[in-house]
C-alpha cells in the first residue's frame, strides 16, 4: 500500500463518525425510555436561549424515521471516506 502524505490513515476517521451515530441513537432512546421531551432544546430564532439549539439540535430527532434517514446519510459518508482511504 502506498502511503499518502496528504491524508494518512488513522482509525479516528472511522471511529469518530461511528461514535457520533451511536450517540445520536443513544440520545433518542434515552428520550423514549425516560419519557422526556427535548424539543425545548431545539433552535428557536430571534432568542438568545434558542442559540443553544445550534449545538444540541444534531442530537434531537422528531421520529424514528427522521433518525433512520440521518443515520443512513452518516453511514454513507463514513463508507465513502473510509473506502477511498484504501485505494492504491
Amino acid at each position: 500500500m502506498v502511503k499518502n502524505s496528504l491524508f494518512p490513515f488513522s482509525y479516528s476517521v472511522v471511529v469518530v463518525p461511528f461514535l457520533g451515530v451511536i450517540s445520536i441513537w443513544l440520545v433518542f432512546f434515552c428520550e423514549l425510555f425516560f419519557k422526556v421531551n427535548l424539543n425545548e432544546y431545539g433552535i428557536f430564532p430571534l432568542s438568545l436561549k434558542g442559540l443553544r439549539g445550534v449545538f444540541i439540535s444534531p442530537f434531537l430527532h422528531s421520529s424514528i424515521g427522521h433518525l433512520y434517514h440521518n443515520t443512513i446519510q452518516d453511514r454513507c459518508k463514513m463508507r465513502y471516506f473510509s473506502s477511498n482511504l484504501f485505494l492504491d
